[in-house]
């Protein structure tokens, strides 16, 4: 059974806290969500003819397999219905927006979308990319080139972590004076 350990200390009697994971608990989640979705690559004919949303639910109901209750799909944030929320106690703690792989255009625009769920709190964002053309080197290439180029990156801050997963650190929505850390991942659907 997966365990998420919180940074939320116990709340003393006059300051409320906010609900939180640490950039460990939230690297463990996102590993599992890119390892899970990885065995859509391994038969992408029983997946690809799905569209987004049903892939979207395929994914919550894992999750909440593995941390039960946690985890909602078309969920209210901000200023729309984000694909997947991640809740934790009282809040939401993680915001995951599912796309279908359209060029470097509609990167930058899942982005902005992305950004769009996120709230002054949110620390951490995931972007997910179905792809179900083949070329997904040249996919990432592109999409890597739209991260850099998006209008709220912050130089340098690019990280490969595997070939078809990146961070990169962007300028909150809401604070210039504060980033939010977004992962791509990205999965193969091709045939």
């Amino acid at each position: 059974e997966r365990q998420l350990r919180t940074v939320v200390k116990k709340p003393s009697k006059n300051v409320p806290t906010d609900p939180s994971l640490s950039r460990d608990d939230v690297n463990g989640l996102v590993d599992f969500i890119d390892q899970y979705l990885k065995q859509f690559e391994v038969s992408p004919k029983a997946y690809s003819d799905r569209d987004e949303e049903p892939l979207r639910d395929i994914l919550v109901g894992m999750m909440n397999a593995n941390y039960p209750g946690s985890t909602t799909g078309e969920t209210f944030s901000k200023l729309g219905k984000t694909d997947i929320s991640f809740r934790l106690d009282s809040g939401h703690v993680l915001i995951c927006e599912c796309k279908f792989w359209g060029g470097a255009v509609g990167y930058g625009l899942a982005l902005d979308q992305l950004f769009s769920y996120l709230t002054w709190r949110h620390n951490y964002g995931v972007l997910i990319h179905f792809s179900k053309l083949k070329g997904m080197t040249r996919a990432i290439s592109e999409a890597s080139r739209a991260i850099v180029e998006h209008g709220s990156y912050t130089v340098e801050t690019l990280s490969i972590t595997t070939e078809t997963r990146l961070s990169s650190q962007h300028i909150h929505p809401q604070d210039p004076d504060k980033t939010v850390e977004v992962f791509h991942l990205f999965i193969d659907m091709s045939y």
